[in-house]
């Protein structure tokens, strides 16, 4: 199930991210998606988050650091969102397994639908 929650609820992005750093084009083309107004775009899968350990109200994005700075850049205030949980976060260490897990499943899924021909 997707939810909405707020932009400002989403904390250390910079620090979650397990890239080096940013792809600037990626998000210039993302954040002419979100430019057309303050909702996230329909065609953009939602961002997977689970809460920060100890704090009811912040959530560590897992998946989704380049739409994140493109809702950032262009006002978006309410992002769509898979919450998380697997109550197995406790640190930013349990965070990158997570991530590196979820984007093995997800080119996994892409590879399958590419041999398929989907």
């Amino acid at each position: 199930m997707d939810y909405f929650i707020n932009i400002d609820s989403i904390c250390d992005v910079d620090q979650t991210q397990i890239r080096e750093g940013y792809d600037s084009g990626v998000i210039a083309d993302l954040s002419m998606m979100f430019a057309d107004g303050n909702e996230y775009p329909d065609e953009l899968p939602p961002m997977t988050v689970t809460q920060k350990p100890g704090d009811d109200f912040h959530y560590w994005l897992v998946d989704g650091h380049h739409r994140y700075k493109a809702a950032k850049n262009t006002g978006v205030t309410k992002l769509r969102v898979k919450i998380l949980d697997d109550g197995e976060v406790n640190d930013l260490d349990d965070l990158r397994f997570l991530q590196a897990t979820e984007n093995a499943e997800a080119v996994a899924r892409a590879m399958e639908k590419y041999a398929l021909g989907i």
